[in-house]
């Protein structure tokens, strides 16, 4: 019927003379019909500009469980900057189903993709109680042209939309002749069944909090972004490199080429510690360099391999408490937790601790 109508269209105009629509398409496509001209068109549909090709290559990095619902926005120009090279403003995967899959991963993604799979068998088979329902067919026809669009854009962000296609999702399996419902309310009824719905529930849980704490977290994605990050680090002291950190602090610290250990040496001036010890623990991407308790005010030095191939190290401090010089009558608002100095070097020397 559509190429019907579309070839009475262009004879139309062609005898008329007049530039109808019809024929400023076909005029358009029929000249760059060819292998070369569909491959482009294929990959710009994947790409789309640059959203594409961020959320397959972040499906690719985290498949299980996603990014998180509603991360892919905010990422975007972190992801543009490490992949593409470029700044691109904030904006959805340009597809529906892509979008889905790079925020909640494959395992959260199998709920919406069994009602897909339902949704469209009884589209294809369902048996309507009325055949030759106008209604039905009618609402067919908009499912099924709200997922072709939802394959090139994400109609589905407008709230309106949302409510509209549930509405009509709904109202067409309505109109569906019901089938024997007893083997099918056994098998959702079974014990097993619900035992593996609450398993990957409760993995993709954990997985996700997992992945939140480790390679999610903020300072991780700019490390791997190559982007500068840092909190709880206060500016170096006057005439050296020494730093004051806050009780918690991070930085994400670039590596030099020629030189691939860190260096980081730390210490505290509390003046009642030998009466209170100060519990430390430093870490460099996740690997814990240092868990001790420091009762002197002698430094501690630990070095880290940086894996190679890494831009960036991510450097933690963490103290089991810290003081504030406005406390002690100095007019210093800091939180003075830990002074630590870092720098790279060629190689720890002889017999020091890595």
């Amino acid at each position: 019927m559509l190429l019907v109508v579309v070839g009475a269209g262009w004879m139309a105009s062609t005898r008329s003379g007049v530039d109808s629509p019809v024929r400023r398409l076909v005029s358009s496509f029929a000249p760059r019909l060819s292998l070369e001209w569909v491959s482009e068109t294929a990959a710009r549909l994947q790409s789309r500009d640059g959203y594409g090709t961020i959320s397959t290559t972040v499906i690719v990095e985290s498949p299980l469980v996603g990014i998180g619902v509603g991360a892919f926005h905010g990422l975007v120009p972190m992801y543009a900057f490490r992949i593409l090279h470029q700044t691109l403003v904030p904006d959805n995967a340009q597809n529906w189903f892509r979008h889905n899959l790079v925020e909640l991963g494959i395992i959260g993604s199998v709920g919406w993709i069994l009602w897909v799979a339902l949704l469209l068998w009884a589209l294809a088979f369902g048996q309507l109680k009325e055949p030759r329902s106008l209604t039905a067919q009618v609402l067919r026809g908009v499912l099924v042209g709200f997922g072709l669009i939802s394959l090139v854009g994400m109609p589905g962000q407008d709230a309106a939309v949302v409510f509209t296609f549930w509405t009509i999702a709904f109202w067409f399996l309505r109109l569906i002749a019901p089938g024997e419902p007893k083997a099918l309310a056994r098998a959702a009824g079974a014990t097993a069944w619900w035992a593996l719905v609450w398993a990957i529930v409760l993995g993709y849980a954990g997985a996700t909090a997992y992945v939140g704490r480790t390679d999610m977290r903020p300072p991780f994605r700019q490390a791997a972004a190559d982007i500068d990050y840092s909190y709880g680090f206060y500016p170096p002291e006057p005439g050296g490199t020494l730093r004051w950190a806050r009780k918690n602090a991070v930085d994400v610290i670039r590596v030099p080429r020629e030189q691939r250990w860190l260096q980081v040496t730390f210490f505290v001036q509390h003046l009642d510690l030998p009466k209170q010890p100060v519990d430390v623990k430093v870490w460099a991407n996740h690997e814990l360099l240092a868990k001790t308790r420091l009762t002197a005010i002698e430094p501690v030095t630990r070095y880290f391999k940086v894996p190679d191939g890494d831009k960036r190290v991510v450097l933690e401090t963490s103290v089991s408490r810290a003081v504030r010089p406005r406390d002690f009558g100095v007019a210093d608002d800091r939180e003075l937790g830990l002074l630590v100095d870092w720098k790279f070097v060629d190689a720890p020397p002889p017999g020091s601790v890595p």
